[in-house]
């Protein structure tokens, strides 16, 4: 089949999926260069509601928008085991113990109740807990964060609603929510009195300031 005849649900879904490795290759790479830090316990907690986002999509029968959660799940979780080694943020300190504990109480009540949509809301309840932190270093420290992933992101999640298809509120949960908390981080880095404005090399290309021209927050 062309890729003309496809419907829009499936043509946005394959987008979707494609948009969302594009974006994570890159992030990926900037984290093992050093360039990208991602925050662990975010990373950690959004492991958990992608990997039940995909189940989710599995059991209610998804089409189009499973290929964009199944690539949610897996790039989620690398993301997690790179940050181990190149990422920063503790475990242990007071907001990341908070935020862990929230998502062990979803999981926990998930496992009691057995059903797939009270899984849902509880995994978008999980993934909030964890947004919070990386939202706060995003504004505080974006030069920690990788901008154009983020974007492109957001971009993704916008076409995974569409490869939905139907209103299935069950399908458009996760994705509507994965939207809200990328446009929020990149919002955060937008507006981000840390961020210095980018250099402007003679051939009219946009270079970032080096470290030391970083405005930081004050400890």
């Amino acid at each position: 089949m062309a890729v003309g005849a496809l419907p829009a649900p499936v043509l946005c879904g394959l987008i979707a999926g494609l948009l969302s490795l594009y974006g994570y290759i890159p992030y990926i790479y900037d984290t093992l260069r050093g360039r990208c830090r991602p925050q662990r316990s975010s990373w950690l907690i959004w492991s958990v509601p992608s990997c039940v986002f995909f189940y989710t999509h599995v059991t209610e029968g998804a089409g189009a928008s499973l290929f964009f959660a199944a690539v949610q799940c897996v790039c989620t979780v690398i993301v997690f085991l790179t940050s181990l080694r190149w990422g920063m943020g503790s475990f242990l300190r007071a907001p990341d113990v908070c935020a862990i504990g929230v998502a062990c109480i979803g999981l926990a009540l998930w496992y009691w109740t057995h059903d797939p949509l009270i899984a849902l809301g509880l995994s978008i309840l999980v993934g909030m807990s964890g947004g919070v932190m990386t939202v706060i270093k995003a504004y505080k420290r974006p030069h920690t964060e990788s901008f154009g992933p983020w974007v492109i992101a957001a971009i993704a999640s916008t076409l995974s609603l569409v490869a939905v298809g139907e209103m299935n509120w069950v399908l458009l949960a996760y994705p509507a929510y994965l939207w809200t908390l990328r446009v929020i981080i990149v919002g955060a880095m937008v507006l981000s009195p840390y961020r210095s404005p980018p250099e402007v090399t003679w051939g009219g290309e946009f270079v970032h300031a080096p470290e030391g021209h970083l405005r930081h927050p004050a400890a």
